[in-house]
C-alpha cells in the first residue's frame, strides 16, 4: 500500500495514509521516532481497530468481526476532520467491508487494491463457486482452532442475478428486444447471471421465428415472461390503450416473478420506456435499477424536452389534428392534410435544447404532434424520460464520437451516463469458442436465401430496402416504391413484411413483379446486420429507426431516409445534416423521387456520403476496440454492477 501511495504522490496527488494505531506504533518502533514524519502532501493518520488489548492475535475470526463492526465510525470521523476532505479512497481489498460503506456515505469513489497475486485473489473470489459445487465446506473433519489460517470472503455475497427488462410493446419490440438482448449477452459474457423478461406475446413470437429451442437457456441465462395486461381482443394498433395497460398491469406480475425466482434479483436493467413500472418494482424490491435507452442520444433528447416544449408554449400544437385514425394518421403523426404542416409552424427553430443547436419542431419526436396536453402517449413518454433522474445509471446505445455534444449535455442532466454502442461490434470481437450465448434476436422468420443472392453481386452494387418492424404504408405507396426501384436500374434487396400494407395484401401487379424480378430480390425478413455487412451492399433505404441507423453506420453504408414516426424524424435530421451520410425522402412517395435518390446514392453523387459512412464505421470500431470509449464503459458498467449489488 505504501509503494502505491508513493507512486501516486510522485504523480502529484495529496495522500493521507491511514493505519491502525497498532501498526503505526510498530512502524515507529522499527523505523525510529521520525520515520513517519510527513512531507508536503503526504501524511499519516491512525484509527483504532476496535480490538481489545487482551486480544489473542491468533484469533483471526475475532479480528475480522472487530474490523467490520468497529472501524467504520472512526474512519468516517477522521475523513470529516481532515482539513482537505478526501476526493477518493484507495483501500486494501480486504478492508472493503467498511471502506466501501465509508465511500458511499462520503459520496466519493473508491478503488480496491488487492495486494496479493491474481491467482491468489482468484482463490478467494471462487469461494462462492466452490460452495455451489459442494466442494466447500469440507466434508471431512477439520480443526479450525489454529486461527492463523485466513478465511476472508470479502467479495460479493449475492451478486447472482441481473434482470434485463425488454420493451413489451408488441408493435415496436424488434429493435428494443435486439438491443436489450445484446446488452444482456455482454453482461452474461462478463459473468453476470441474467434473467431476461419478455411479455408472453413477444416470447411466443421469438419461439415462432427462431424455433422451439431457440430460447433454451444456458448456464446463468434464462428467459421468463409476464403478461402485458392486454385482452386478446384488443386492437394492437391502439397505442394509447397499450401504454395505459403497461403502466397499470405490469407491476404486479413482474414483482410476483421477481419474488418467485430461485436466485432473487440484485439489480434491474430496464428498457427506459418501461420505467413507469420497473422503477416502482426496484423500490419495492429494494434493489438498484439502471435504465437502458435503446434509441439515440438525440432521439432521447426529443422526449426528454417534452416538458420544456410545453413550458415554451410550443406543445401541444394549436391547430386541429385528428388522431382517430389509428394506423397511418396516428402512428405516422405526419398527416399531410393538417394545416400546421403546411403553414410552416413545424419549421420553428427551438432555442435552448442542450447539444442540439438549430433543431426544429419538425425534427423532434413525433409524439409532440398532438393538440391534447393530456394525450396518453405524450404523457407516457414525458414521465418515462423524467425517470432518468430516479435511477442510478442511464445507458445509451450510441458512442461518444457520434453524438458528443448531446452526450456531454446529458452527463450534467441525469445520473451516470454510459454509452455502450455499437454493441454488435463488441460481440463480434468475442471468439466463437468463448461466447457464452448464441441467441436469435428476430421476431420474424428470416430468409437466408437473400444472402445467397447477394453473393452473386458486385461490391457496392445493391441497394437494401427495409422499413423496419413497425412502418406501414398504403398499397399506392408500395407501388410507387416498386416502380422507383425498378426504374433506377440498380440491383435491390427489398424487405416486404406481410403486414407492411394497411388492411390490404402486399401483392403487386403481375407485370410489375416480373419487372422487379430482373434486378431485385424480395424477402419478408432477413438478418439485417449480415446484409449490411455484405460487400455487395452500397446503400440502405430505411425508415431511420435507431437500430437500423447504428447498424448502417457500423457497416459503413450510406442511407436514404423515409422517416415514419417517433425518433426517426430526429435520426433523419442527424443522418442527413450532421453526419452527412444520407439523403432525405419526402413523405409523399413518388416513383420519380425514389428513382432519383437511389441513382444519386448509388452513383457518383453518393461517393462523398460513402466515404463519410466509412469514416463513421472506423470511429464506431474505435469506440469498441480495447481502450475505446464504449469498450471502457461496458467494463465500467460491469464494475458498477458489482459495487451496486454489494452495497
Amino acid at each position: 500500500m505504501l509503494k502505491l501511495a508513493q507512486l501516486l504522490h510522485q504523480k502529484g496527488l495529496d495522500i493521507t495514509f491511514v493505519n491502525t494505531e497498532d501498526i503505526h506504533k510498530r512502524m515507529l518502533s522499527s523505523g525510529g521516532p521520525n520515520c513517519l514524519d510527513g512531507v508536503s502532501g503526504f501524511r499519516f493518520e491512525t484509527i483504532p481497530d476496535g480490538v481489545p488489548t487482551t486480544y489473542d492475535d491468533d484469533d483471526l475470526e475475532l479480528l475480522v468481526k472487530h474490523v467490520e463492526s468497529s472501524c467504520l465510525a472512526p474512519f468516517l470521523d477522521l475523513a470529516t476532520r481532515l482539513m482537505d476532505p478526501p476526493t477518493c479512497i484507495v483501500s486494501d481489498g480486504f478492508m472493503s467491508l467498511f471502506t466501501v460503506d465509508a465511500a458511499q456515505k462520503l459520496r466519493i469513489p473508491i478503488m480496491l487494491y488487492w495486494t496479493l497475486s491474481a491467482c491468489g485473489f482468484m482463490g478467494v473470489y471462487r469461494i462462492q463457486a466452490l460452495i455451489e459445487k459442494g466442494l466447500v465446506p469440507l466434508k471431512d473433519s477439520y480443526d479450525r482452532s489454529s486461527k492463523k489460517l485466513a478465511r476472508y470472503n470479502q467479495l460479493d455475497k449475492g451478486f447472482l442475478l441481473s434482470c434485463i427488462i425488454n420493451q413489451p410493446f408488441s408493435q415496436s419490440s424488434q429493435s428494443h428486444v435486439k438491443a436489450m438482448l445484446k446488452l444482456a449477452q455482454l453482461l452474461h459474457q462478463k459473468g453476470l447471471a441474467i434473467t431476461f423478461v419478455n411479455t408472453e406475446d413477444i416470447h411466443k413470437r421469438m419461439l415462432s421465428s427462431g424455433g422451439p429451442n431457440c430460447l433454451d437457456g444456458v448456464s446463468g441465462f434464462r428467459f421468463e415472461t409476464i403478461p402485458d395486461g392486454l385482452p386478446t381482443t384488443d386492437d394492437d394498433d391502439d397505442l394509447e390503450l397499450l401504454v395505459k395497460h403497461v403502466e397499470r398491469s405490469c407491476l404486479a406480475p413482474f414483482l410476483d416473478l421477481a419474488t418467485r425466482l430461485t436466485d432473487p434479483p440484485t439489480c434491474i436493467v430496464s428498457d427506459g420506456f418501461m420505467s413507469l413500472f420497473t422503477v416502482d418494482a426496484a423500490q419495492k424490491l429494494r434493489i438498484p435499477i439502471m435504465l437502458y435507452w435503446t434509441l439515440s442520444a438525440c432521439g432521447f433528447m426529443g422526449v426528454y424536452q417534452i416538458q420544456a416544449l410545453i413550458e415554451k408554449g410550443l406543445v401541444p400544437l394549436k391547430d386541429s389534428y385528428d388522431r382517430s385514425s389509428k394506423k397511418l394518421a396516428r402512428y405516422n403523426q405526419l398527416d399531410k392534410d393538417e394545416s400546421y404542416l403546411k403553414n410552416g409552424y413545424l419549421d420553428t427553430t427551438i432555442d435552448g435544447v442542450p447539444g442540439m443547436d438549430g433543431i426544429r419542431l419538425k425534427d423532434m419526436n413525433s409524439v409532440i404532434r398532438t393538440t391534447d396536453l393530456d394525450d396518453a402517449f405524450l404523457t407516457f413518454c414525458d414521465k418515462s424520460s423524467q425517470n432518468s433522474h430516479n435511477v442510478s445509471h442511464n445507458i445509451f446505445h450510441t458512442f461518444d464520437a457520434l453524438e458528443p455534444s448531446i452526450v456531454d449535455a446529458f452527463t450534467t442532466m441525469v445520473p451516470q451516463v454510459y454509452t455502450v454502442g455499437p454493441m454488435q461490434l463488441l460481440l463480434n470481437n468475442i471468439p466463437k469458442e468463448e461466447k457464452t450465448t448464441d441467441i436469435s434476436y428476430s421476431l420474424w422468420k428470416e430468409e437466408p436465401e437473400c444472402l445467397e443472392w447477394l453473393e452473386s453481386k458486385e461490391a457496392n452494387s445493391v441497394i437494401y430496402v427495409n422499413y423496419g418492424s413497425l412502418t406501414v404504408m398504403s398499397l399506392q405507396d408500395l407501388i410507387e416504391f416498386a416502380w422507383g426501384l425498378a426504374n433506377s436500374d440498380h440491383y435491390f434487396l427489398w424487405i416486404i413484411r406481410s403486414d407492411l400494407v394497411v388492411q390490404e395484401s402486399t401483392a403487386l401487379p403481375p407485370e410489375l413483379e416480373k419487372l422487379l424480378g430482373k434486378k431485385g430480390f424480395i424477402a419478408s425478413w432477413c438478418s439485417q446486420e449480415k446484409v449490411l455487412s455484405h460487400p455487395s451492399i452500397g446503400g440502405f433505404l430505411t425508415h431511420g429507426g435507431w437500430g437500423s441507423t447504428i447498424e448502417s453506420l457500423s457497416a459503413g453504408v450510406p442511407m436514404i431516409c423515409w422517416p415514419y414516426l417517433w425518433d426517426q424524424l430526429t435520426n433523419c435530421r442527424y443522418i442527413c445534416k450532421e453526419w452527412e451520410v444520407g439523403l432525405e425522402m419526402g413523405k409523399d412517395v413518388t416513383r420519380e423521387e425514389v428513382k432519383r435518390l437511389v441513382q444519386e446514392l448509388m452513383g457518383e453523387g453518393g461517393h462523398k456520403m460513402r466515404n463519410k459512412a466509412i469514416e463513421w464505421q472506423e470511429k464506431a470500431r474505435s469506440a469498441m476496440d480495447p481502450g475505446g470509449s464504449s469498450f471502457l464503459n461496458v467494463n465500467k458498467l460491469f464494475e458498477e454492477f458489482i459495487t451496486l449489488t454489494r452495497n
